[in-house]
């Protein structure tokens, strides 16, 4: 969507959640979250941000639909989190809250998470950490067994 459809969403009460992160505007629309969870999908992943988690958590409790939350936190040392994020992104003034939303996200992840899978990083041969891949297939059997149990119950 543009800016001003953003807007508008946001204004309206459009939004279960909703960021902005420097200059850009993240979000969810209720009308595309209730058009997924009204399908006949069994599983329905939503990558989000730790400020929208609590959000979507109680809009799921709203229209009884059960929200589990899997975490993925990084491996990395804190020194290897602030090194992979001035490689990524760079340490300009508007690359400052960067650190801080990470040592929350950090923080926060413990009391807003059902499940959390740690991520460890592979380090190329300059010592440097790689993107993250390994969480994708430990998420993968996490939910088939979540699928599984919700089946036998």
């Amino acid at each position: 969507v543009t800016f001003e459809q953003f807007e508008k969403l946001f204004e309206t009460n459009q939004l279960v959640e909703s960021i902005k992160q420097g200059v850009h505007f993240y979000g969810t629309q209720i009308d595309e979250t209730q058009r997924t969870l009204s399908g006949p999908a069994r599983v329905a992943v939503w990558r989000g941000d730790i400020f929208g988690v609590t959000r979507m958590k109680e809009y799921c409790d709203v229209i009884g639909v059960r929200f589990i939350c899997i975490g993925v936190l990084s491996g990395l040392s804190y020194e290897g989190m602030t090194q992979r994020i001035i490689t990524k992104r760079g340490t300009g003034p508007e690359d400052q809250w960067r650190f801080a939303k990470a040592l929350y996200e950090v923080q926060k992840l413990a009391d807003v998470s059902d499940y959390i899978l740690v991520n460890y990083p592979v380090y190329d041969q300059k010592g440097l950490p790689q993107e993250p891949v390994e969480a994708a297939g430990s998420l993968g059997h996490l939910l088939l067994s979540l699928v599984g149990q919700e089946q036998n119950e």
